[in-house]
Order: structure tokens, then C-alpha cells, then sequence
């Protein structure tokens, strides 16, 4: 909780709701039968306890609960803290509250009844003596002035004095509502993943980490890169009910980056931890940053430090591969294609990469502008063929890859075309199955099966020939209620000659076509154009 400034309230009003009312009355005659329990308990050891005095100025006007005048005159002068508890005083004499005033803080809203000269916070806190967060408010001028450290769990306020270890209560409250599944192992709280005595000397032989020391409680903690939430801040968490003059001097907040390096680099920077920059760290203390934004931003100043090399290197993720190209495309799983032409783009663009969750297409995107050409040339061999490739589509509507894929299927249309019979005229049923055999010599399998789906054909002898090839290529399961029995029987009778058209070499095509063409019965001849 923020300490030494007003913090900036909103304000409005409402009617009391009867649960409002009720709380907040029956908060006042607690207090007004014991104004002890407004007091924190002391833990610590002081020289002067500055609550001392105060509790006696709480009893004098505990002894006049039931003079209202008297009251309403302790409410309008004097402490600030007396006058808040006369006000709460008023609200048990009266027994009700019509209106209340609502404040809004960063961490939340609070209802609480206006009565007397006194400030809000100081109202809200001794109205809301008995909840955690809102009880602070009544003492944080204390922190200032007397220098001393509180701490507030769902039973009580404490204070330590000027020590700021915290009370076994407020730790063991602390640990049970923080939201990561951490291991405790004496002083350390880890994610089970981490090495428990590596995180107490800020070290990783594995994940990279975030690392809190909280000096006062003597406890350090490491929550795992992959564990790490973008909707927590455990600082706030471990803080929100603490208020010390010195609260964020007490946590030492750093990251341990462990690169996966799949290479042997000498001198590199990755092993050389960097201090967490005292901008994005004090955004992170005022709840600006959650826990993985702070961690991200940090690995990736380390990722830059790494990238500013003078030697190429590449790095996906958190894994760094060095100077190895190769491994680095590898490691994304790409095609053959988009392998070709990963290579060729980042060879001639030169420098390092530093490549996020992402694809081969995706890191050939970034680079299409002004490499698309290249990459194009580097899958077909042909650089008027890739120009012309790369003019005709744009990555707005089709993925690299896919233009790949094209580049490279047109490449084989050229290559068979010249190898292949062409024919000026064939009849309807060889047409059907040129078409298939050309489609699964030039684009493979997927693409000839998407062909023979969308046939359409009524002819029989068609439909029998393009079942045949469903079998040849190993593809008819769960096709058979598209033919009729006649049909399949047929095309396991033609299969014969589906497959030798589908394997026959340029020489042997026209022939194979011409079998095919005869097994179905008909007489009509096909002549090479």
C-alpha cells in the first residue's frame, strides 16, 4: 500500500442499503465496547509505543458513548483518529445511516458514513476496523512519523516497530492466497520445476525464472518463465496489506534468464545476467506490469544484448543456435520448400534473428517485400519464372508457403509438359484420367484425391475409373456411398491400369493411357498432338 502521499480518492453517494447499515453499525458498538480492537497489536520492540497514548484518548471518549453532544464535539477537533472513532461512536448512538459516501481507490471501492470534520481515510479505516485492506487506512500517517512497519491479516493489524519482518500470521496467510502452486522448502518458495538452492543463489541449469527476495521475511521466491500469469503481480500480492516506510526497498525483484544455447559460443552474453531496469521495475511495484509482462520485456533486452553480437546469431524463443542457420530453420519443422527458402533469404539479408512463437511463413512474411523474389528463385531455379511468381500474388490473401508450394508445382508442370504426350483432342473418359495422372505426377497424392472428389461425373464407366484411382492411391475409405456396387466392382477390376498410369515414366504414359482407355471397353483411339 502506497505510504507518505494522499493517495487521489474519487468520491460519490448512495443510499445505505440495510446490510450497509447493519455492518457498519455493528462495527461502531464493537468499538465502542472495547476501542482496543481498533489498536494493532504489537510484535515489535519500541522505545515509545506511539499507540499508547492514543488508546487512552479512545477510552475518554469511549466513556462519553452515550452523550451525543460530547461526540459530536471530540468528532470536530483534536486527533484525527480520536475524532474518526467519536464519528463511529455518533452511528452506534444514532442506530442508523441513511446516506453513504463512497470512496474509490486504485485497489478498490469502500462505502463508509460521513459524520464530523475528519478525512475520509481515517473514517473509512475505523469504520472498517475489521477488514484487512481498509483498516490501514486509519494508520498510515503513523508509518510516516513514527517510522514503524504494519502488517493486517483477516484477524488483526500488527506492528512490528521499526523492524520490518512480518508476524508467522500475515506470512502464513500470504502464502495461502498466492495464486502460483509453489513449493516451500525452509526459506524458499519455488515452482517445482526450479532448483530451490539454484533460486536462492540466482542461478538456472534450467527454466529462467523470476526471482523476489523479501529481505525482512528472510523468504525468497522463483516462479518459473512458463508458470509466470500476464493478470498477477505477486508483489502486490505479498504487499497490498503491508504498509513500512521503506516497503519496496524490503523486495529485490530480479530476472534470471536462462538462454537454451544448442551451441558452443565463446564469451557469449547470454550468461551474463542484466539488472532489471529501474523504470520497468518501478512499474512493476506500482501494479503497472504484471509478473510475464515484466519478465518478457526484461528477456527481451537480454534477446538484444545477445542479437548486438558481432557474429550472426540466431534465436527462437529462448533457444539460441548460435551461428547455426540450419539448425535455427530446422528447428521450425518447415517443408522443403520453405526450408530452400529460409536459407536463401537469411544468407543474403545477413545479420541475427530473433524469431517469436511463429512459422517458416510467418518469418518469410516479414521478409517478402523485398525477398519474396529471391525466395521464390531459390525453390524453382528459374528467376523469370520467380518474378513472375512473385508479381502475380500477393501475401495479403495467399501465405508464402502456399505461393511456394505454387512455384514449385509449376516448376514441375514445365518439366513434365515437356516430357509428357500432349493431345490435341481426347475423348471425355481418357480426358478424366489424364487430368488425375498429370495432377498426381506434378502436385502428389492430396492434391489428385481433391481432384477425384470433385469429379461429379455421371458416366459409369467415369465413376468406376475415378474409384480405381481412389485405390490406387490408397484413398477410398469411407468414399464407397458415393458409387454404386457395379461401380467399386468395376474399379477393383480397372485398378490394374490406374496404376500403371500413375507410375509409368514419360515414355511409357501414352501407352498406359491407351490400356486404361481399352479396359473400359472402349474402341476409340488417342493420337499424340
Amino acid at each position: 500500500m502506497a505510504k507518505g502521499k494522499r493517495m487521489k480518492v474519487r468520491t460519490g453517494a448512495r443510499t445505505a442499503s440495510k446490510v450497509q447499515q447493519k455492518d457498519l453499525i455493528s462495527n461502531a458498538k464493537k468499538l465502542r465496547k472495547d476501542p482496543s480492537l481498533l489498536m494493532p497489536k504489537c510484535v515489535g520492540e519500541c522505545r515509545k509505543c506511539p499507540f499508547k497514548k492514543l488508546l487512552n484518548q479512545l477510552e475518554r471518549v469511549a466513556s462519553f458513548a452515550d452523550e451525543e453532544k460530547r461526540l459530536i464535539k471530540f468528532s470536530k477537533s483534536g486527533d484525527q483518529l480520536v475524532r474518526a472513532y467519536a464519528a463511529a461512536l455518533l452511528l452506534a448512538h444514532e442506530g442508523k445511516i441513511p446516506y453513504l459516501a463512497v470512496a474509490r481507490f486504485p485497489f478498490g471501492e469502500v462505502a463508509y458514513a460521513i459524520r464530523g470534520k475528519v478525512r475520509k481515510e481515517k473514517l473509512i479505516g475505523v469504520q472498517h476496523f475489521n477488514e484487512p485492506l481498509w483498516r490501514m487506512l486509519a494508520f498510515m500517517d503513523f508509518v510516516k512519523t513514527s517510522k514503524i512497519n504494519l502488517f493486517s491479516t483477516k484477524a488483526r493489524l500488527y506492528c512490528t516497530g521499526s523492524s520490518s519482518k512480518p508476524p508467522k500470521e500475515y506470512l502464513e496467510e500470504v502464502w495461502s492466497i498466492i495464486k502460483y502452486p509453489l513449493k516451500r522448502e525452509e526459506d524458499i518458495w519455488h515452482s517445482e520445476s526450479l532448483d530451490p538452492f539454484e533460486v536462492r543463489d540466482s542461478l538456472s541449469s534450467g527454466d529462467s525464472y523470476l526471482r523476489i527476495k523479501w529481505v525482512g521475511a528472510g523468504v525468497i521466491i522463483g516462479i518459473s518463465q512458463k508458470a509466470l500469469k500476464d493478470n498477477a503481480n505477486i508483489f502486490g500480492v505479498l504487499t497490498q496489506q503491508i504498509a513500512g516506510p521503506e516497503l519496496n526497498s524490503e523486495f529485490d525483484v530480479s530476472v534470471i534468464f536462462k538462454m537454451d544455447c544448442d551451441s558452443e559460443c565463446a564469451d557469449c552474453p547470454s550468461k551474463t545476467q542484466i539488472e532489471l531496469d529501474f523504470k520497468k521495475k518501478k512499474a512493476y511495484f506500482t501494479g503497472a506490469l504484471s509478473d510475464l509482462a515484466l519478465f518478457t520485456l526484461h528477456a527481451n533486452i537480454q534477446n538484444e544484448t545477445i542479437m548486438e553480437a558481432q557474429k550472426p546469431v540466431y534465436i527462437l524463443e529462448s533457444h539460441c543456435f548460435g551461428n547455426d542457420l540450419d539448425s535455427f530453420i530446422d528447428s521450425m519443422k518447415p517443408t522443403r520448400e520453405e526450408k530452400v527458402a529460409l536459407k536463401a533469404v537469411l544468407s543474403g539479408v545477413g545479420g541475427s534473428v530473433l524469431a517469436k512463437k511463429t512459422t517458416p511463413s510467418k518469418l518469410l512474411a516479414g521478409y517478402w517485400p523485398e525477398w519474396g523474389s529471391s525466395a521464390i528463385n531459390a525453390v524453382v531455379g528459374d528467376s523469370e519464372l520467380a518474378e513472375q511468381i512473385f508479381k502475380e500474388y500477393d501475401i495479403t490473401n495467399i501465405a508464402p508457403s502456399q505461393i511456394l508450394i505454387e512455384a514449385d508445382m509449376r516448376l514441375k508442370k514445365q518439366a513434365l509438359s515437356s516430357v509428357l504426350p500432349s493431345y490435341n483432342f481426347l475423348p471425355p473418359l481418357a480426358k478424366y484420367a489424364d487430368e488425375v495422372a498429370r495432377v498426381f505426377k506434378i502436385a502428389g497424392k492430396d492434391e489428385a484425391v481433391r481432384v477425384v472428389d470433385r469429379h461429379g461425373a455421371k458416366d459409369t464407366k467415369i465413376k468406376s475409373v475415378a474409384h480405381a484411382f481412389l485405390q490406387s492411391m490408397g484413398a477410398d475409405a469411407g468414399k464407397a456411398w458415393q458409387f454404386s456396387d457395379t461401380e467399386i466392382d468395376y474399379a477393383h477390376f480397372l485398378k490394374e491400369f490406374t496404376d500403371l498410369l500413375l507410375e509409368a515414366e514419360p515414355s511409357e504414359y501414352h501407352e498406359a493411357l491407351e490400356r486404361l482407355l481399352s479396359a473400359t471397353g472402349s474402341t476409340e483411339k488417342i493420337e499424340k498432338a
